[in-house]
């Protein structure tokens, strides 16, 4: 699965923004840059909160009321075809698709090939924070680096 766009509708600073993401090579890496409050994390969360759900206590309503976050996406499958798909934040029923009408998570759950929040976190959800605990469980000798390789394999042969 890969991103084509991240729309961030209503969610944390950010109103009606979309982060176009199509470009770049097939199989590659988007990075994402930019001054300290420029709303990288805010996008990591909402990456995580779209495949995953909005937590029931967000920090991300700040700006617009919890009921009415909103994000969206054109992601990409393995074959080239494109699903657009929305989350709202909603106890039920808050995976939506492009024309609002409530969407089987299992639809979703195909994309992610069995990635979970917490696989994603650990390895593509990285910010400062993980990188420096993961560099501090490495030198302490905690951590399982080989275990992590064979997740990010395993991540891989899914698609």
């Amino acid at each position: 699965m890969r991103f084509r766009a991240l729309r961030l509708r209503a969610f944390g600073p950010f109103t009606g923004h979309t982060l176009d993401l199509a470009g770049g090579a097939p199989g590659g890496l988007h990075l994402i840059f930019g001054p300290n409050e420029a709303g990288k994390s805010t996008a990591l969360r909402a990456v995580h909160d779209l495949l995953f759900g909005i937590p029931e206590r967000t920090a991300d309503a700040y700006l617009h009321p919890t009921s009415e976050l909103r994000l969206g996406a054109v992601l990409e499958a393995p074959d080239g075809s494109a699903i657009e798909l929305q989350r709202i934040k909603k106890r039920k029923d808050s995976l939506r698709d492009a024309r609002d009408a409530p969407l089987d998570e299992a639809v979703l759950g195909k994309l992610l090939g069995g990635v979970d929040a917490s696989l994603f976190e650990r390895l593509f959800g990285l910010n400062h924070e993980r990188l420096q605990e993961a560099g501090e469980n490495l030198l302490a000798g905690k951590g399982d680096v080989a275990g992590i390789i064979q997740s990010v394999n395993d991540a891989a042969k899914k698609g």
